[in-house]
């Protein structure tokens, strides 16, 4: 259908460093924030989420020109998405599956957060 997946949180290890659990983060919420346009375009309903996502969006970004002092561009390409929008009940599905992903992220999101309010590099 042409949603892409989630990136991976992982817990902070010497593998995984705080700044790329940034960058994933980032880069999740800007996924489903280019996905929920391309959705709100063909589906009502979506407009509150955008929002909460452009302010979940403007607070990491914040708070890593902060704290690591670096600047996180779009890291997402355009979804194709759109392409696969053919009829309205692939715009349900597609509304459905981008749904049920964005909670599971947005679960590891906080379960992430909850991690780096202890981290101490």
């Amino acid at each position: 259908m042409g949603i892409p997946s989630s990136p991976v949180l992982k817990v902070l290890s010497e593998h995984f460093t705080l700044d790329m659990c940034v960058s994933r983060m980032l880069a999740g919420v800007q996924m489903y924030q280019n996905l929920l346009e391309v959705l709100s375009s063909r589906a009502s309903g979506l407009e509150d989420l955008k929002a909460d996502l452009r302010d979940l969006l403007n607070h990491i970004n914040k708070l890593t020109e902060a704290q690591l002092g670096a600047d996180y561009s779009d890291q997402n390409p355009i979804s194709d998405l759109d392409s696969h929008l053919q009829d309205s009940y692939s715009v349900q599905v597609a509304v459905h599956m981008t749904l049920s992903q964005l909670r599971s992220f947005c679960h590891d999101l906080n379960r992430t957060f909850r991690v780096l309010i202890t981290y101490r590099p």
